[in-house]
């Protein structure tokens, strides 16, 4: 016999998978379709609830329906779930774009400040080269021009 937990868990695992498809699907047609997405929404919901009560249509009188009407209405369902697919495709397509957008943006920043790092670095080489430039015998000229260059590469080094 069938526990009574396992068919609540049952129900809830259906009506869970069912209701965010569903919504997966009806959003995602919404997102392929965004010049009418009011539009596509309403007619998105509705295939979806026909797809529903079509499917718990068949399941109740599979006996009782010609063969033709059957696969009629099988096909049916098949070409509702492509549509509902569809939708899902669309959700997850434009999820990954704006996570795609999102990377693609923080690249950016990343490689201009690479690039603003990397000319920090140089310009405090050459204020260090031009420093060293100036011969050992000049002691007091070298401690002029690196008190005066000290702050432009505090500053720079700060930048980095």
């Amino acid at each position: 016999m069938v526990s009574i937990w396992i068919i609540i868990g049952l129900i809830i695992a259906t009506i869970s998978v069912s209701v965010l498809g569903a919504t997966f699907s009806v959003v995602g047609l919404g997102a392929l379709f965004s010049g009418a997405a009011l539009a596509v929404w309403v007619m998105a919901t509705s295939l979806e609830f026909a797809k529903f009560v079509l499917s718990a249509y068949i399941h109740q009188r599979w006996n009782y329906l010609n063969k033709i009407y059957r696969s009629y209405l099988v096909f049916a369902v098949i070409v509702l779930s492509l549509i509902t697919s569809m939708g899902i495709f669309g959700f997850l397509s434009d999820a990954y774009q704006s996570a795609q957008s999102a990377i693609d943006g923080e690249t950016i920043k990343l490689e201009s400040l690479k690039a603003q790092q990397a000319s920090n670095t140089a310009e405090i080489a050459r204020l260090t080269k031009a420093i060293d430039e100036v011969p050992a015998s000049r002691v007091s000229k070298r401690i002029a021009i690196r008190a005066e260059i000290e702050p432009a590469v505090a500053q720079l080094n700060k930048a980095n």
